[in-house]
This record gives C-alpha cells, structure tokens and sequence, in this order.
C-alpha cells in the first residue's frame, strides 16, 4: 500500500496530466467511444475500424484476425465479455495468446476495465506477478502464457482496485478533470490514460 500512494504522491507532483500525449490520446479515446454508439454494425463501421487500429496500435494484424475481433466485438457490444474469454476465442482461431488486444476490445464495451499495455505494465510492475514482465507473457507455450497472461491481468484490475480507493487518487482525479474536463471517463480510464504516459 505504501508503494502506491508513492506512485501516487510521484504522479501528482508530475506534469503527465498536462502532456501533449494525454491530451491527444485522450481526443482520440473520446471519439472512438462517441462512435461506437452511434455505429450500428461495428464489423462493418471501416472509419470505427481505423480509429480503433491507430489509437491502439494494432499494426500487425491481418484482415482475418481483424474482422474475427471486430465481428466478436460487435456480437457482444451489449454482453460484454470477459478477458479470459476473449483471449480464448483468439488463441482457438489463430493460436496465439493476445493479451493485450483482449483487454483492449474487454475495455472498449466496459470501460471500466483496465488496458493490458506494456506502458502501464512498466509502472505497475512491482505490484503485479512476476513483475508484469511483458517478454514473459509472449514466452512459452500457449497454455502457460495464456495463464500467465490472466494471471497479470486480474492482479492488475485488483490493484487498480485499491488505487481507485486513495484520498490520493481521488486528488488525481480531480487534477486530471480540472485540466481535461471530465467527459464522463471512467475513473479506470483517467487512471489508464495517466500511467500509459506517464515516464518514471
């Protein structure tokens, strides 16, 4: 508990909330999230697409694995699924253990979930399973790292948690809406925002 309200102490007296990342970062967000209710059919919505894939970095990906995510992301826009179950439909249709992406589409449709990145990873990493080292969750076979991936993952939301509960937390927050204005963020997705440009 000590080591996060160091963080938290670290954060305040920072400037990330005023950087120029945050900002656009925080623009982009925003208008995914306004689009996505005003898209009927996702798995066709080519714009929602490209704003998805340059906000998060999907580069890699090919036109079967994207339209596999998107289609999943629309037939559960309204039941939105778990983690695990993400990761599992994509490790079944491509054998591949992706983490980070799960967590991705998981935090699009509830936003109050946390964003597996290695950003927010490095900074976490003390509080997390084996330090939250990203090399380890793409090393192994596929059962290990999707454990392990998990594993990282509900340790993060946990911790998040207990952050989300600090006098320190709630003056961040504060902080972040005085200079960004509130936009209806989750207090995950401030938090979110704050670590993944945050530079220790």
């Amino acid at each position: 508990m000590d080591d996060i309200e160091t963080l938290l102490t670290k954060l305040l007296m920072s400037d990330v909330i005023k950087c120029r990342g945050l900002t656009v970062g925080l623009a982009r967000y925003i208008e995914i999230q306004e689009m996505l209710q005003k898209t009927t059919n996702i798995a066709d919505a080519t714009h929602f697409q490209k704003l998805f894939r340059k906000f998060y970095g999907m580069r890699f990906a090919n036109a079967e694995w994207q339209q596999t995510f998107f289609q999943f992301m629309q037939e559960r826009r309204y039941t939105p699924p778990s983690f695990n179950e993400i990761m599992a439909l994509m490790a079944e249709r491509f054998g591949r253990c992706e983490p980070s992406f799960s967590s991705k589409l998981a935090a699009t449709l509830k936003p109050d979930l946390p964003v597996l990145d290695s950003r927010v990873l490095s900074v976490m990493a003390t509080h997390l399973p084996e330090r939250g080292n990203w090399k380890l969750l793409r090393s192994g076979p596929l059962d290990k790292k999707m454990k392990r991936a998990s594993g990282v993952y509900y340790s993060l939301c946990a911790v998040i948690a207990i952050v989300k509960m600090s006098p320190n937390f709630a003056r961040l927050s504060e902080k972040f809406d005085a200079h960004h204005g509130a936009h209806g963020l989750t207090e995950t997705k401030k938090l979110d925002l704050i670590l993944w440009q945050y530079r220790q």
